[in-house]
């Protein structure tokens, strides 16, 4: 399985934007650092496999949006089991 992780700025839209493209996700709320000044941020979570289009048009919505210059993508290949 692959780990996404959007990093972007906190807006109450993003769990509505999210679900266009994924069923299952996470939203953590944190704080992040733009050009040294500190706003309101949000890490958006996916586990899946092959989701990395998907990812990337959420990202797209995202900066459209919310007018953002841009989002932080990680993915990180994990071991996951539903238990």
């Amino acid at each position: 399985m692959t780990r996404y992780r959007i990093y972007t700025e906190r807006k109450k839209n993003l769990a509505k934007i999210a679900s266009k493209y994924f069923h299952a996700f996470a939203i953590y709320n944190t704080v992040g650092y733009w050009k040294g000044k500190a706003e309101k941020g949000a890490i958006i979570e996916v586990i899946a496999n092959g989701k990395e289009m998907a990812s990337r048009l959420l990202i797209n919505e995202i900066n459209a949006t919310n007018k953002q210059e841009c989002c932080l993508l990680t993915k990180e290949i994990i071991e996951s089991k539903l238990i």
